[in-house]
C-alpha cells in the first residue's frame, strides 16, 4: 500500500472512532442516559473504516487518473477541465456512491455478527434512504474535492467532513 493509502486510512479510522464516540454521547443526551461507551460499536466503526478507506483512496486515483481534473489552456495556463470535473462528479454521486451505501449497510452488519439473509434485509430497507440522505451533503463536498482540494488530501477532507456523517451513520445504524 502507498503512504497515502496507509496515511488515509488511519486518519479515516480515527476520526470515524471520534464520530462514533460522538453519536454515543449524543445519544445518551437524547435518552437522558449517562453516557456509557459501546466499545462493540466503536470497534465496528473503526474496524468498518479501516476496511473501507483504501478501496476509497484508490477510487479517488482512479477517478482523477482517467478524468484529470485540470488542463492547459493555450496560455500554458493550467485551468478546471469542467467536463472531467462533471464525469468524476457524477461517478463518484452514482456509481461510488451506491457502492459505500451498499458497503456500509452490509459492513456494518457483518461486523454486527448479522447473517446474509438479514443484511440483505438491511440493504433492501436502508441503503436508499442512506443514500438520499448523503446527497443531502456529499455532492456539494465532491464539488468543492473536485474543484479546489489536491488529490492527496480529498481523503482527509472527505474524512473530516465525515465525523459529522459518521455521527449520522451512527445514529443511523444504532439498535
Amino acid at each position: 500500500m502507498t503512504s497515502v493509502v496507509i496515511n488515509s486510512t488511519i486518519q479515516a479510522a480515527a476520526l470515524a472512532g471520534l464520530s462514533n464516540l460522538l453519536a454515543q454521547a449524543i445519544q445518551a443526551y437524547r435518552t437522558d442516559q449517562p453516557l456509557s461507551l459501546d466499545y462493540r460499536t466503536l470497534l465496528q466503526f473503526v474496524v468498518f473504516s479501516l476496511i473501507a478507506t483504501p478501496p476509497n483512496v484508490l477510487w479517488q486515483e482512479y477517478l482523477e487518473e482517467n478524468y484529470p481534473g485540470d488542463q492547459m489552456d493555450e496560455q500554458g495556463i493550467k485551468r478546471l477541465h469542467k467536463r472531467n470535473t462533471a464525469v468524476k462528479f457524477v461517478l463518484d454521486q452514482t456509481l461510488g456512491a451506491m457502492v459505500n451505501s451498499l458497503f456500509f449497510v452490509a459492513g456494518i452488519g457483518a461486523l454486527k455478527g448479522k447473517d446474509s439473509s438479514t443484511i440483505w434485509e438491511d440493504c433492501q430497507r436502508d441503503v436508499w434512504p442512506l443514500l438520499t440522505a448523503g446527497w443531502r451533503l456529499w455532492p456539494l463536498v465532491s464539488l468543492l474535492c473536485f474543484t479546489v482540494v489536491p488529490l492527496k488530501h480529498r481523503v482527509l477532507v472527505g474524512s473530516t467532513i465525515g465525523v459529522f456523517w459518521g455521527v449520522f451513520l451512527s445514529l443511523f445504524a444504532a439498535p
